[in-house]
């Protein structure tokens, strides 16, 4: 009898151990592809497997910038930076330093959120004033050239009174850092 009271006890025992180690598993996996084509276009997808659960996220990015690209390279000879008072940047791309004809002009907010102005088009002098008319023939912006701060600077003054300070840079600079620009606020195709 107490042979068959210890069996039975340990038999008690041994349940109660199993039932109280139980088992959990989890697995996660990420996997991330990127694919560029030919047009600087690149599709990045990642999927995330968690506990059987899967999501696939995918972004496009670069197919503005390099459809403009050799459009602005052969455009585009000259440029400028600058700020206004608000921190706000401007960005200014043109044709011919002697004789702009035409030209881009990018504003991005102080804390570079938002893309408030961006222009592309036939720059005419009239009344000593130049007059930047977009290509979609919408809007026009009206600026002048004005003394800068310093030997190195100009200022380009609008309508309303507001000028930026700007600094003369190179076209390989303005062209890049305007296509970033498109980029950042444009979705690609």
């Amino acid at each position: 009898m107490k042979k068959r009271i210890l069996v039975l006890l340990t038999a008690v025992i041994l349940a109660a151990s199993l039932a109280a180690c139980t088992t959990t598993s989890s697995s996660s996996s990420t996997v991330t592809t990127s694919v560029t084509n030919g047009n600087g276009q690149t599709t990045t997808t990642t999927t995330t497997t968690e506990n059987g659960q899967t999501t696939t996220d995918t972004t496009v990015t670069g197919a503005q910038s390099e459809t403009l690209r050799p459009k602005w390279e052969e455009l585009f000879q000259a440029g400028a930076e600058g700020t206004n008072a608000s921190g706000e940047k401007f960005y200014f791309a043109y044709d011919d330093p002697e004789n702009i004809s035409e030209g881009a002009v990018m504003i991005v907010s102080a804390d570079g959120s938002e893309l408030p102005l961006y222009m592309l088009g036939e720059i005419h002098l009239e009344d000593g004033k130049y007059v930047l008319y977009d290509v979609e023939g919408q809007e026009n912006l009206p600026f002048e050239i004005v003394d800068g701060q310093t030997e190195e600077t100009f200022g380009m003054l609008f309508k309303d009174g507001d000028v930026a300070e700007m600094t003369p840079v190179d076209k390989d600079t303005i062209i890049e850092d305007m296509l970033s620009i498109i980029d950042m606020f444009t979705p690609a195709e």
